[in-house]
Order: C-alpha cells, then structure tokens, then sequence
C-alpha cells in the first residue's frame, strides 16, 4: 500500500521516512503513537523539526544518534542523501517527561527506537498498556 508521506506532520515521522525509505511499514505508526504519547504528557511536540533534516537533529538531541550496528539500513539511507548524524547522546524520557509513569516511559522509549524493527507491534504496546501489574498512569 502507498502511504502520501507530505501529509505527515514531520513532529510525528518515523526516521525511516525522514530518510526517504521506500520500504517502510506499521512501525511508521508506532513511532507517531510515541510522539503522540509524548505530546500528551507535555502539551508540545517532542521533536518539532521545520524540515527533514531539522527533524532528525531534533530525534538525535533527544534518543542519542543510532549506531550503526543497531540500524545499518539507517546509515545506508543516510548515505543515499549525503547525511551523516550528528553525535548525540541519549536523554531519558523521564528527564524530559517528569510526570510520566517508569512504565509510560518504558513503552514511548520502546515506541521511539530507531530500527523500526526494535519497536513493539501495536499488539505488543497493548498488552504492556494492559498489564495488571504495570499499569501506566497518565498524571
């Protein structure tokens, strides 16, 4: 299926289309439920990038730059476009999101990986969502 990525707020894509993948998939959605789930907390965007590029400097300042052993087909798009990440380290979620529960921050990092492939299936977010014993609490 053909997915229009202009209709996409660049707050809410997934590195993945920022770096002009033709072969993305669910986990596009997954990353925008984070950013969502984040915006929820603190009534602003999480990354709120005014173009492609900005957007993925605002990411890196936020979840660390992605290594390429954990996302090669990440460098390899990057490559393709002449960019190369910026060095960032990692800022945890519940330094930016004090109000949120360790579990709500546990799944918006998950949400937030950069290898789609590390990001929970919708199924998987539920079921932690779900879970009796972890429930998250939105304060």
């Amino acid at each position: 299926m053909y997915i229009s990525i202009f209709n996409i707020c660049f707050g809410y894509r997934a590195p993945e289309v920022l770096l002009h993948s033709t072969t993305y998939n669910s986990p596009i959605d997954i990353w925008a439920v984070g950013c969502i789930m984040a915006e929820l907390y603190t009534f602003r965007p999480l990354f709120p990038g005014k173009s492609e590029i900005d957007e993925i400097f605002k990411i890196c300042s936020v979840i660390g730059s992605p290594e390429k052993d954990d996302w090669p087909e990440g460098y390899q798009l990057a490559a393709a476009m002449n960019f190369k990440f910026p060095n960032f380290s990692r800022t945890s979620l519940s330094v930016l999101i004090p109000n949120a529960s360790q579990e709500a921050v546990i799944l918006m990092e998950d949400m937030l990986q950069w290898n789609p492939i590390k990001r929970p299936t919708a199924q998987q977010s539920l079921r932690m969502l779900l879970n009796k014993e972890s429930r998250i609490q939105f304060r």
